[in-house]
């Protein structure tokens, strides 16, 4: 996306962004884990620019949102965005915004 782009062309650079906003991000690959007993699958989603002591939200579709399917949690790695779910299912997230 041209967001992770300019987080990346940003990040050799030498340049701090505050805030990174990607959009229409593919999560799929979910498998098991115990992180939370309601959402027994975890997906690790690569974001380039994340660090783990970043903060990030997932904006889900209203659909998605309110399907109770996904948690309303996510954590931040070196690298990307961990994102719990219910089922084991491909999605489409339409936005995930990350803060330093």
């Amino acid at each position: 996306t041209p967001a992770a782009v300019k987080a990346a062309y940003d990040l050799a650079n030498g340049r701090q962004q505050k805030n990174i906003y990607f959009t229409n991000v593919a999560a799929s690959g979910f498998v098991s884990d115990a992180t939370y007993t309601d959402f027994p699958y975890r997906c690790a989603v690569s974001l380039t620019g994340v660090t783990a002591s970043m903060y990030a939200e997932v904006i889900f579709s209203a659909a998605d949102a309110m399907s109770g399917n996904y948690a309303p949690v996510c954590e931040t790695y070196a690298g990307g965005v961990y994102v719990y779910s219910a089922v084991n299912t491909a999605i489409t997230i339409p936005t995930i915004a990350v803060f330093k």
